[in-house]
């Protein structure tokens, strides 16, 4: 049975180089996920700002121009 062994120990290097390989992904992933959350909060952080002051301008009142 050395075919057996032969993919048993291909098997267990796979492993071995697959299980810190995912580690590794899922934390990058969960890292890359806190830094897009933050964005997400600046982002809509800024549309409000930007939102309110277009409304400011839309509904703020002209001027009376003077009677002459």
């Amino acid at each position: 049975a050395p075919g057996i062994a032969e993919a048993l120990l291909a098997t267990a290097m796979g492993l071995v180089a697959a299980i810190p390989a995912v580690v590794i992904y899922n934390v990058f992933a969960r890292s890359i996920a806190g830094y897009r959350q933050i964005l997400a909060d600046a982002s809509a952080g800024v549309e409000r700002l930007v939102s309110r002051d277009l409304d400011f301008r839309t509904v703020a009142p002209a001027t009376p121009l003077a009677a002459e």
